[in-house]
């Protein structure tokens, strides 16, 4: 494999795990920001205006910080919430760099503790095609009932071997599919996330030497803590 596709699954990892289904409030003391949000994303977020330093701070208006104030966030976790209502959790030792688009658009590459390209989240408008890749293997579907996509379409978490344009991948992504659609198909690719039609492609991937290594990196830490990356995403806070 090209070394600069090769994921470490042995890297520093969160010890805590996101409950998905968790309805926990969290009720203590004001916490730093950078203790509960990656610093890379306050930044990008803050416009140019200075970022608090803690939690309850006056601020203008609403901003992610201010919204996520209630937010549990496990040991090894932090925050890079896409926008003012919505939430996204990744791990504090991997860094999510923020792309700004026009309006409330935004792409969140996120690397790994090695600078590897190891996932994202990505506003894509009217949706996303699946391109030229191709499913070799379901791996595992899970319906999300703690999301809730817009457009009449139910949420799912999927763990999928795919042949990519770059090469084989065990990809973990959030989609949603309208009733009739086969959530197993790449015909599915993205989460409804606005009754507009707007939709969000949130995903991670790790590449394969070959397809035949997927089942090491399935049993790994390293998926599990993709997985609940992935489906912490929450387009609107409820």
């Amino acid at each position: 494999m090209d070394p600069d596709r090769w994921i470490d699954l042995e890297q520093e990892l969160p010890t805590g795990d996101l409950d998905p289904h968790s309805r926990q409030t969290y009720e203590g003391e004001p916490r730093r920001l950078d203790d509960v949000h990656h610093q890379d994303c306050l930044d990008a977020f803050a416009d140019g205006q200075q970022v608090p330093e803690r939690e309850g701070e006056p601020d203008q208006g609403v901003s992610p910080w201010t919204a996520a104030e209630t937010t549990v966030v496990p040991e090894g976790w932090k925050l890079c919430s896409p926008g003012a209502l919505s939430s996204f959790a990744v791990p504090a030792h991997f860094t999510p760099e923020v792309e700004m688009g026009k309006g409330d658009r935004v792409y969140i590459r996120v690397l790994d503790g090695n600078g590897r390209l190891i996932g994202g989240l990505k506003d894509v408008g009217a949706g996303s095609p699946s391109r030229e890749t191709g499913l070799l293997r379901v791996v595992d579907i899970q319906r999300l009932p703690s999301i809730t996509a817009h457009g009449g379409e139910t949420a799912y978490l999927r763990t999928l071997v795919v042949q990519a344009r770059s090469g084989p991948q065990l990809l973990v992504d959030m989609v949603s599919a309208p009733f009739g659609e086969d959530p197993a198909s790449l015909d599915v690719w993205d989460l409804a996330i606005s009754e507009e039609g707007r939709r969000a492609l949130v995903w991670a991937a790790v590449p394969l030497a070959s397809p035949a290594d997927a089942d090491q990196v399935i049993d790994s830490r390293l998926h599990e803590v993709l997985q609940q990356m992935v489906s912490s995403f929450r387009p609107v806070r409820s």
